[in-house]
């Protein structure tokens, strides 16, 4: 018996092009089923991604915090801040940095090598605080040093004004010696500024106590421009004209309480005149008179005297 082969009702020619039917005996169920999967697929993918990228950006801002709370509490340490400071922190920190990847990576690849991109950008960050503290634990050493000098030479311009140029100068080259060791160049010229101020003020203090009228002309003469700010300087000068007016005041006082007591000897001198008693030689006449009291003062005294001593000779 003669048998017949199943022709397929669709023509060879649709079958063979991409995409122009189902594949060969695939059913429309089958058909729909894989364009399901494909989407679901695509859909887990998207929401991986995003569970990704949100386990990294987790840890990336708890690792920043923590690292940000590490700098800060070892910039406060003055043990921390010590030799080798920077080279110790920014060890810690990459071990710190390796650790959190190693947890991540047991969770997603994905999410660890978004968390390695996010810490590049924290590591310049501690990096650039490193340093600044260890910049700054620098300078605060150096400022103790330059403020124990500067304390000294306080003191001795107080003392001896005289030694301003020289101590000042013996400063700045102390102060360029610590730059040159590292210490920043702006905050060198802060300190030496400071310093030259402070050196100034107490130098005018010594020259207050000796002669305030001398500070006074130094300061006309432009002295310490180079140290004090306008401002300062006129208040120094307020300060020297106060003092001079203060000893004008007590020589005033002092020469007015010595011609008094001056024209109390001559009193009782005219009244041993009137007694018929003779003073020494030289202590009345009328040099020794004019010598001692101001004019208008020495004349009525060597008016008295004379009528003392013409009713001592009657």
């Amino acid at each position: 018996m003669k048998l017949t082969l199943y022709q397929p009702q669709v023509s060879a020619s649709v079958l063979s092009q991409p995409g122009g039917g189902r594949r060969p005996f695939e059913s429309p169920v089958a058909a729909g089923l894989g364009r399901l999967g494909s989407a679901v697929d695509a859909l887990e993918k998207r929401r991986q991604t995003g569970r990704d990228a949100a386990l990294a950006a987790d840890a990336l801002a708890r690792f920043r915090k923590d690292e940000t709370a590490a700098l800060r509490r070892q910039a406060k340490d003055p043990e921390a801040l010590g030799d080798g400071f920077a080279e110790r922190a920014l060890r810690d920190f990459e071990i710190r940095r390796d650790k959190t990847i190693a947890a991540l990576k047991e969770q997603s690849q994905a999410a660890a090598d978004r968390f390695a991109e996010g810490a590049a950008a924290v590591a310049e960050t501690v990096r650039a605080g490193v340093l600044a503290a260890e910049a700054s634990a620098a300078g605060g050493a150096i400022a103790g040093q330059v403020s124990a000098a500067l304390g000294a030479g306080m003191e001795t311009l107080r003392e001896d004004p005289d030694q301003y140029a020289a101590i000042l100068g013996e400063l700045d080259g102390t102060i360029d010696v610590l730059a040159g060791d590292g210490f920043p160049a702006e905050a060198a010229d802060r300190l030496r500024r400071q310093s030259g101020a402070k050196l100034a003020a107490a130098a005018i203090e010594g020259m207050i106590a000796e002669d305030p009228a001398a500070v006074l002309a130094a300061l006309d003469d432009g002295a310490f421009a180079e140290t004090l700010e306008p401002t300062e300087r006129e208040r120094w000068a307020g300060r020297a004209r106060r003092a001079r007016d203060r000893e004008a005041a007590a020589t005033e006082a002092g020469t007015a309480a010595s011609q008094a007591g001056l024209w109390r000897e001559f009193e009782r001198a005219a009244r041993a005149l009137r007694l018929g008693e003779q003073p020494a030689a030289g202590d009345f006449d009328d040099e020794a008179i004019r010598a001692a009291l101001p004019a208008d003062q020495a004349d009525k005294m060597i008016l008295l005297r004379d009528r003392a001593e013409a009713e001592g000779a009657a």
